[in-house]
């Protein structure tokens, strides 16, 4: 495995997988709604969601890893 593609120590997946599929996830769902936007000016805000990468804060549990799978 890639070093960099690795999670850090104590979490679970890396953040930058991480921020990736959420960022799918989230512009998925929003193309699933109503939004009011044509066909052109929505594929234009599309880019632009995708044009950069989005941070996912993420931190350690506080009652461990255990904690978050209850």
């Amino acid at each position: 495995m890639d070093r960099s593609a690795a999670p850090r120590r104590g979490f679970l997946f890396p953040v930058k997988a991480l921020s990736r599929v959420f960022r799918g996830k989230f512009v998925a769902r929003l193309a699933g709604q109503p939004h009011g936007l044509d066909e052109h000016t929505w594929r234009q805000l599309r880019a632009r969601l995708y044009a950069h990468d989005w941070v996912v804060y993420a931190k350690q549990p506080l009652g461990g890893p255990e904690q978050v799978l209850d």
